[in-house]
Order: C-alpha cells, then structure tokens, then sequence
C-alpha cells in the first residue's frame, strides 16, 4: 500500500511540479459515457482510467468557466495526470459552463455525473470519489458537497482558485482592487463574462440583446488562450472595434462596457451588481451541510480570481469538518506559469513543502 502511495504521488510530482513541459501528458484510456439528463440532450462524461495498475481512486472534476469545456488541453491533460495516479477520473462536458453563462439549474447535470460515477463499475469497493473544481468550477463542487442528498458520499472536496464572495470577485474581474488593499495585476480579458453573468440587471439593454451576447462571447473566443501579450500590449483592442462594427447602434456602448473599454465600465458593474440578485452564486449560507475534508488552495499570482478569495471561502467553512488552506506561488489561475521553482521566492524550502503537501492532497484526495 505505501509503495503504491509513493508511485501515485511520484506521478503527481512528476507531470504537476514546476519542472513539467505543460506540452505534454501522460497516456490513459478515455472514454466518452453519455448519462441521461431529463429533457435535455444527454450528458457527455469523459472518463479517464489509468493504462497501467489497479485504480485505487476517483474524482469528478468541475471544470472552469471556459467555453472549451472539458475539451481544453490543460483540463484534459490534468485529467489525464489524475487518472495515471490511479484514478478513475470523469470529466462532464456542462453545457451553460461552455456558453460563459451559469443559471441555477446548471447544478443538474453535474450531480448526475456523480450519481454516474457512484454506480461506475470500476469505482473502487468502499470509495468514496473525491472532487476537485477550477476556478468557477467550484460553484460545482462546494454546492455538491454541500447537498444533503450526497453530502455523505463525497471523500473529500478540493477547491482551486475558487471564490467565496461573488461580489467581490466581480469587482476583481473589473478595477484589480482587493478590499482594503492596492489594486494588483489582474487579468481585464474576463469581463464580458462578468456581464454574461449579470445580464438580467444591466440597464439600458437593447431590445433584442443576443447579438450583444453573442460578439461578448465572440471577443472572448479571440481573446483567451493567447498568451500574457493579448492582456498586457492591448491586442485586444482592435479585435473589440472590430467586432463591434458588426453590432447595431443601440449595443455598441454596452459591448464597450462589458469588454472594459468605456471610461464608466468600474461605475456601471458596481451599479449592476446592486441591482443584480447574486442569491444563486452565493454558496456560503449551505456549507453547514459539507461533511467531507475540504482543501482551498489558490495561487498567489492568480490574475482571475484573487488569492485572498481562499481566506473568506476557508471562513465560513463549517467547523465540524476538517478543512485546510495552502497558498502557492507555483501555480496561476490555470497553468504551472513555466517559471522554475528557485525563482518564486526566496524560502524555495517553504515552497518546496508546500507544493508537495498539495500533490499529497491531491494524491489521497480521491480514495478516502
């Protein structure tokens, strides 16, 4: 049992530590499963076993706000890490999470990919499957695992990069500014998903709104992915003007506004948000019901969503549960940052430990 411990979280080092090429992955087995899901189309799952020894483990992953969806190469890459550690690994393709905008229903089908994975035939005997979320993919998670339904059948529940207060999230996503702190480097790219998201609270909408969604979703479409350049040099401004050319007189001030590029944009997210009722996003008021081992870790240059999210998500975790909090320099909001290990900081030992106290985590997270 130690030694297969100790060959998982080598696999774990070896592909999530600072010196992996995040170009390359392990092999697994992937398969797709499709579960029925009411009167939609059928849920899409990709399951992830490992190619070689027994699986020992499982998770169900809640991806990010992306429109990629479980198809982007560094989730799939991640899963494919998980699975080669000796999990059996099921990442659901959530439909409202690919097209930028999460209702209250957009729970449904992820607890039907965990009633899936419960009566998985591979599951191992007496698992209970841990489940692991990115970002807003903790909106996911944390409402699983604060469900009475199933809230006894989760093994643990970790957090990455994910928020605790909505509000002041979205007022990150907007200026940059932490409550009580200077405005730190942040990533302007993620807006128009801000006002997908609080579309029903914008004033002075036009009467027929969707082409305006639709060139929000068609600049992020252009935008992400493209590396630091698009955020930092302004190369995102010509592909704004561009798309906003397409769009009818009555949306064109909008469009501006939810790109970032209006001089009212800060004014008129925080007039939204007053308007806007958030009771959906808003998790903490169900934690009492969490029973598993919770872990929020978050990367301290992450540029979506802040670090000192971890800290008020941690707060108002229920006492009864065991709950730890680790903060990194190792990771971003998505990525390993491609910066070696001796360049973070200066008690690379501090670091050096904490990195492999998450992998632990991460290791024994889904076999509990």
């Amino acid at each position: 049992m130690l030694l297969d411990d100790f060959k998982s979280l080598a696999i774990l080092l070896r592909w999530l530590g600072p010196w992996a090429d995040e170009e390359q992955a392990p092999d697994c087995l992937r398969n797709d499963l499709f579960v029925p899901n009411d009167d939609e189309p059928d849920l899409k799952i990709w399951v992830y076993k490992p190619t070689h020894g027994r699986i020992r483990g499982a998770y169900l992953i809640g991806p990010g706000l992306h429109f990629k969806g479980a198809q982007h190469p560094k989730l799939d890459r991640f899963s494919r890490i998980l699975a080669q550690g000796g999990n059996l690994v099921f990442s659901p393709f959530i439909t409202d999470y690919e097209n930028l905008q999460i209702r209250p229903q957009t729970y449904s089908p992820f607890k039907k990919a965990f009633r899936a994975l419960q009566n998985h035939p591979e599951l191992p005997a007496n698992t209970k499957p841990g489940l692991f979320s990115i970002s807003f993919g903790c909106w996911l998670t944390l409402q699983l695992a604060s469900d009475p339904d199933v809230a006894h059948d989760i093994g643990s529940c970790l957090v990455f990069g994910g928020y605790g207060d909505f509000e002041e999230a979205v007022q990150f996503a907007t200026t940059g500014k932490l409550l009580g702190k200077k405005t730190i480097h942040f990533d302007p790219l993620g807006l128009p998903v801000v006002f997908l998201q609080l579309l029903e609270a914008v004033q002075n909408q036009p009467q027929d709104s969707g082409p305006l969604i639709g060139a929000w979703k068609e600049y992020v479409y252009q935008t992400w992915d493209q590396g630091d350049d698009m955020k930092k040099y302004g190369k995102n401004i010509p592909i704004a003007h561009t798309l906003l050319e397409t769009l009818p007189p009555d949306s064109q001030e909008l469009f501006l506004v939810g790109c970032g590029l209006h001089e009212n944009s800060e004014k008129i997210v925080k007039e939204t948000l007053e308007r806007f009722d958030s009771s959906h996003f808003e998790l903490r008021p169900r934690f009492k019901h969490i029973r598993c081992p919770t872990f929020v870790i978050h990367g301290t240059d992450d540029d979506v969503i802040p670090y000192t999210q971890a800290q008020i998500l941690a707060d108002a975790l229920p006492s009864h549960i065991h709950k730890e909090t680790h903060l990194t320099g190792l990771y971003g909001h998505s990525t390993q940052e491609n910066r070696s290990l001796w360049s973070l900081t200066k008690d690379v030992s501090k670091e050096f430990k904490t990195m492999v106290k998450i992998l632990d985590l991460l290791n024994r997270g889904g076999r509990l």
